[in-house]
């Protein structure tokens, strides 16, 4: 879970606050990934136990194929919302990424690879 998805999800009630984790640090869903796998095995969490991850629904996809990729076994969505002044962008995004995933099958290839980074700009804008 990004800091962004945490101000979607707390204001429900969480019953075990502990248990909610945070990776800050990914430039990308792939590294997101991979980054949250290195914090669960430091907790002592298996990449084979269940987790469920916060992502915005457009985004629930990709999420779920780039958390197989990092060996998550049973790794399950939990839609966060997103502003509706973002929708129509963030969903052309979102499809131009899925192709892209398509294409290449990870950020960390292709032609758009030295760009992932400043993708994370848009954020700013869109999360506010």
């Amino acid at each position: 879970m990004t800091r962004n998805s945490e101000r979607f999800i707390f204001p429900f009630e969480v019953h075990e606050p502990q248990r909610v984790l945070a990776e800050c640090k990914s430039t990308s869903t792939e590294e997101n990934f991979l980054f949250a796998k290195e914090i669960l095995v430091q907790q002592g969490i298996s990449a084979q136990e269940p987790v469920v991850y916060v992502t915005n629904a457009f985004h629930c996809y990709r999420g779920g194929v780039y958390a197989a990729m990092a060996g998550f076994t049973t790794a399950h969505a939990l839609p966060a919302g997103i502003p509706l002044r973002s929708v129509l962008t963030c969903y052309l995004r979102e499809a131009a990424a899925v192709i892209y995933y398509w294409l290449f099958k990870s950020s960390r290839t292709g032609f758009m690879q030295p760009l992932v980074g400043l993708l994370s700009l848009n954020k700013k804008f869109f999360y506010k």
